[in-house]
């Protein structure tokens, strides 16, 4: 899978990470900004079996959403032969949005949030990125816009695809459990709360889903609300990249 290489400052971005797993130091987390879209489209379009429309990219950039990249560094040359320290690969993102959940005579009481895509390029998995990304933008979304409780959908069946042997190789698509995926949102707090039959339709077919829920405890958002109310707009927005990088 080959991913855009996105050529970037990322000094502003330099975090002490002394609670960051040691085996992520290295990649570095930010938000979602319009010059990305093209490596996210790529990103996406090698991850997911759902191919999502042009208007789906630019709502992630407006306010109800909540967005994670995660880059890798990489070793690229210049032509002198001398290594450059501003390449990244763009590895893993997760998107999330929320909304209001209204109570009697239509006051707003909390948020729900909604996991919309989260994803890690082969080759950066079985390290405990996906999780990481999992629990950093569930915090986010409690910290920062009162959520309660977080949803998200996932197959499952996970599809592949299967290369034949002999002289007329060919190419099949299987279906596979996607238990690994499951055992992570578990891992993060998620519970399955319905089976959704037909939920996705691509390649030609239905595929079957489920809901996963993840409810927020009473002492989480209370400290994190707190963290959240009491910063100014700058200190939060500093704090939000920080808390992309530290959870």
């Amino acid at each position: 899978m080959s991913i855009t290489i996105v050529s970037t400052d990322l000094t502003r971005l330099d975090w002490d990470l002394p609670d960051c797993p040691v085996n992520l130091r290295e990649f570095r987390f930010r938000r979602l900004t319009r010059a990305d879209l093209p490596a996210v489209k790529e990103l996406h379009d090698a991850l997911f079996p759902v191919k999502y429309s042009d208007a789906f990219y630019e709502e992630l950039l407006n306010e109800f959403h909540i967005n994670i990249l995660a880059f890798a560094p990489v070793c690229k040359m210049r032509s002198g032969g001398s290594a450059t320290e501003d390449a990244v690969e763009l590895v893993g993102i997760a998107t999330a949005t929320w909304e209001p959940v209204t109570g009697i005579g239509g006051c707003r009481r909390w948020h729900e949030g909604y996991i919309s895509t989260l994803g890690v390029a082969e080759g950066y998995r079985q390290i405990g990125l996906g999780t990481f990304l999992v629990r950093s933008i569930v915090r986010l979304l409690i910290q920062f816009k009162r959520v309660r409780v977080v949803h998200l959908h996932v197959l499952v069946r996970a599809p592949q695809l299967c290369l034949s042997a002999g002289p007329e190789a060919t190419i099949t698509p299987l279906q596979v459990s996607n238990e690994p995926a499951l055992r992570m949102y578990a891992k993060c707090g998620f519970v399955r709360t319905q089976y959704l039959p037909d939920h996705y339709h691509f390649g030609g077919r239905h595929h079957d889903a489920y809901l996963l829920t993840r409810t927020c405890t009473r002492d989480e958002i209370s400290a994190l609300s707190r963290v959240g109310t009491g910063a100014t707009d700058q200190a939060k927005d500093a704090g939000w990249s920080a808390l992309c990088v530290i959870l």
